[in-house]
């Protein structure tokens, strides 16, 4: 049986621009969710980057995000 995980606010997920941007890509947490829309911002900070993504470009991955950031220079040398 599959798990549907289901997007909420504060969630760290990974947006992939289905419509060709290459520098939107990446991981972002969701700052606000919106009539199937949400807003995506900085995983550390306050900042918003896009608004009105569409949930379905969105996926839950706070477990993989976690597992790259762990191995960083930057949080080996915190």
């Amino acid at each position: 049986m599959i798990l549907e995980s289901k997007i909420e606010v504060g969630q760290v997920v990974a947006f992939k621009d289905t419509k060709g941007d290459r520098e939107k890509n990446g991981y972002y947490r969701i700052t606000s969710l919106r009539g199937g829309k949400v807003n995506l911002g900085a995983i550390f900070g306050k900042g918003i980057y896009y608004k009105s993504i569409p949930i379905d470009e969105v996926y839950e991955c706070q477990d993989k995000w976690y597992a790259a950031w762990s191995q960083s220079e930057s949080y080996m040398c915190m």
